[in-house]
């Protein structure tokens, strides 16, 4: 991943707890069931992040040292922080060819962060595939907005969009949610018939939506 480290910038963002110049996430793996009645997204997500060599790395004009010449946004340690409101943390795992892991895990409400133990993962992973089950909240998930089919213009089935700017992702699905991180996706969305699923690369007649996108996109 040295090829990865020398195109990655190291940056800061006031508006982010993730250690985002420690792990940058370089894919995401959606995989949901929409949930009509409680309001609810429920499945998981695969996070594949990287290491980052600050050593490798360009600097972007806004970052900073602290005052114990420190590079924000990095903590030295086996933790990888990601953003995440109001989510129901179900169980999250390490997923290699050879083991999968449970990892240990915390939530801070008060700070919006989710901190995830790389501790049991072998030193010398240059690709670290994360698992987290999880479900949105049903009222405090800002990126989401459902209707009821009487708000809808035919009023014959109920409605849901979604809109993650500008720090609302993190309502939506553990992440490092700002702008100068991107990466490529890939969804599953499962919804109930006879409604479809449309997305801003594809669209679907069907309950079941899969789609891949190979570009990368911002959280």
């Amino acid at each position: 991943m040295e090829q990865y480290n020398n195109q990655t910038r190291l940056y800061y963002d006031p508006n982010s707890i993730s250690n985002f110049n420690q792990y940058r996430i370089v894919h995401t793996a959606f995989e949901w069931n929409v949930d009509f009645d409680r309001h609810i997204l429920q499945g998981h997500v695969q996070l594949d992040i990287v290491p980052l060599n600050e050593n490798l790395c360009e600097r972007s004009s806004t970052l900073e040292l602290t005052n114990d010449n420190e590079i924000p946004h990095y903590l030295n340690n086996n933790k990888f922080i990601l953003d995440a409101h109001q989510l129901n943390i179900e169980k999250i795992f390490y997923k290699s060819h050879e083991i999968q892991l449970s990892l240990a895990f915390e939530i801070n409400i008060d700070n919006d962060s989710l901190t995830i133990d790389l501790k049991e993962i072998p030193k010398d992973s240059t690709l670290i595939s994360i698992i987290i089950y999880y479900s949105t909240s049903s009222d405090q998930c800002k990126a989401l907005q459902w209707l009821t089919k009487e708000q809808t213009a035919d009023r014959q089935y109920p409605y849901l969009f979604s809109q993650c700017q500008t720090i609302l992702a993190r309502s939506l699905y553990p992440c490092q949610d700002t702008p100068g991180v991107k990466s490529t996706y890939t969804a599953k969305v499962t919804c109930p018939k006879p409604l479809t699923v449309v997305s801003q690369k594809s669209f679907f007649l069907s309950h079941l939506f899969e789609f891949i996108v190979n570009e990368c996109y911002t959280n």
